[in-house]
């Protein structure tokens, strides 16, 4: 079969695999910076596949990961938008190996938000499960002053100390500490690998990630400045001298989205005496600056319309009238349904929609064109979303993964339908259930606008965006007709309940005020 899309879930799941089998055999006691497991992915015609991997074998393999890609299989990876960098190992190798084509080698993977976690480093004996375990003050004092500590039990300690400059191991290393809220200790991991690889792309943006994390967790707000600062200063440093990437662009956009989100948050509380410092130029400015490198990301994509940067769009530009126009959102579930803001919803998601051919360029004259029109959306949207399926593996960001397909189903379709209520609660219930998988394991959820919250936070969250919905509609509304009096009442009320402000109001309990 040579047509390359049909092997996206396929080659997901192989990479998926290559990527636990090399940082499990980094974790093994059997494993030792002699021994270096190899891992050659094939794709193709199957009758072909042993020779052409002997072949291949034959060749001098020494790249760092130990992952090579055939030509065909590299471009399989393209195709389904496989978050790991690639680099052309070794050109036309006929006259070497036999085999004809190009060999590809794995340079890094974007764990830190697509990959899963590696089971064994979620074990009490490699790392501690939180900052109020007895063990966790030993960790940091091993990790920041190993001078000073005694034996080291932590089994991840012991792998850093055997190769202390293995970018795949030092990174889920770091992944873990910051998915349980150690962001300091993550930070203190990643110094390791920058030390001899200061332009390590996946380490600049896991840093990047972490102090804007940091800056979210602060209740001063010159920390929180000082805090966004270094984060915008860590991406600066990739623009300018990192390879360029598109998912660069994204996790920019997306620390400009959460500053802004931070900046409103302070505005909206009643005793903050840093409310007159922040106008409403700052958030603007920060949507600005998301908007531009949401952009960057979509043009950077072959297909032209990267979908996490497709949502994150739609919702900055929406912000940016909502701010602009001087209504600011109130966030709260007793005022959860705004009168006016539907229009401003509609409007934006027909013109994305439009400009990435996902609608026809044309008038709705009744509703009911605009529904017959929205079956036929829906029917590309769910489509796409299934293409996409197993492209995110990290469970810290399935469960935000789930929330936010609720959201961008409910806040951007033109008309609330009962179809479109039971898929929401749908998506949220599945979201619900994902985090409640987290708990076990003290993981959290990694939210766009706030960075990594606890499971049982975000847990409160779902459940308490589920109940609103459900004030308004109950399960025997959902079965009736669409055309039932009643129901149209209600549903053209929910219209202008936007999911996206609700979810302000877990960080943001009283109306902004702006300074002049």
């Amino acid at each position: 079969m040579e047509e390359h899309r049909l092997y996206n879930e396929a080659i997901r799941n192989v990479m998926a695999v290559a990527h636990q089998m090399s940082a499990r055999w980094l974790l093994s006691e059997y494993s030792t910076p002699q021994k270096k497991l190899t891992i050659i992915i094939h794709a193709g015609i199957m009758t072909e596949a042993n020779l052409t991997i002997q072949r291949i074998l034959e060749f001098s393999l020494n790249a760092e990961s130990g992952i090579y890609l055939t030509d065909f299989a590299h471009m399989c990876a393209l195709y389904a938008s496989v978050k790991a960098g690639f680099e052309l190992y070794a050109k036309n190798s006929r006259r070497s190996t036999g085999y004809s084509g190009d060999i590809w080698s794995v340079s890094n993977f974007l764990s830190y938000s697509y990959f899963d976690y590696i089971p064994c480093l979620l074990e009490e004996k490699m790392l501690p499960r939180s900052i109020f375990d007895p063990s966790y003050e030993d960790f940091k004092r091993t990790l920041h002053f190993p001078e000073q500590a005694g034996y080291c039990f932590f089994g991840a300690i012991k792998a850093m100390h055997r190769f202390p400059q293995s970018a795949l191991l030092l990174t889920e290393i770091a992944k873990v500490l910051r998915a349980r809220l150690m962001p300091h200790e993550a930070d203190a991991v990643l110094a390791n690998l920058l030390l001899t690889n200061p332009l390590n792309l996946v380490a600049r943006l896991m840093r990047m990630t972490i102090y804007s994390n940091i800056a979210q967790t602060q209740s001063d707000f010159l920390s929180t400045k000082l805090s966004f600062e270094r984060a915008e200063a860590e991406g600066n440093f990739i623009v300018n001298h990192c390879e360029p990437e598109g998912d660069i662009w994204h996790e920019i956009g997306v620390a400009h989205f959460g500053k802004c989100i931070k900046y409103l948050k302070y505005l909206r509380e009643k005793n903050t005496a840093d409310r007159h410092k922040i106008r409403k130029q700052d958030l603007l400015d920060q949507l600005a600056k998301a908007n531009d490198a949401f952009l960057k990301n979509m043009t950077a994509s072959a297909t032209g319309k990267t979908l996490s940067s497709l949502y994150m769009f739609g919702y900055t530009l929406c912000l940016s009238e909502l701010l602009s126009a001087g209504i600011i959102p109130a966030g709260k579930s007793s005022n959860a349904v705004k009168t006016g803001i539907h229009h401003i919803y509609k409007n934006i998601s027909m013109r994305i929609f439009r400009s990435i051919g996902w609608l026809r360029n044309e008038d709705f004259a009744t509703d009911n064109n605009i529904e017959d029109t929205f079956q036929n959306l829906l029917i590309t949207i769910n489509m796409v979303v299934a293409r996409y399926e197993n492209l995110v593996l990290c469970r810290s960001n399935i469960p935000f993964i789930k929330y936010t397909v609720a959201l961008s189903l409910w806040d951007f379709t033109p008309a609330i339908t009962p179809q479109i209520c039971r898929m929401t609660l749908e998506w949220l219930k599945q979201a619900a259930g994902e985090t409640e998988k987290l708990i076990a394991d003290n993981l959290s959820v990694y939210h766009v606008a706030y960075g990594n919250i606890s499971a049982k936070n975000f847990l409160l969250r779902v459940r308490h965006t589920i109940n609103v919905i459900c004030q308004y509609v109950a399960d025997d509304d959902l079965q009736q007709e669409h055309n039932s009096p009643l129901i149209r009442k209600k549903l053209k009320k929910l219209s202008d309940l936007k999911l996206m402000l609700l979810d302000l109001e877990h960080s943001c309990t009283d109306p902004a005020v702006f300074s002049t």
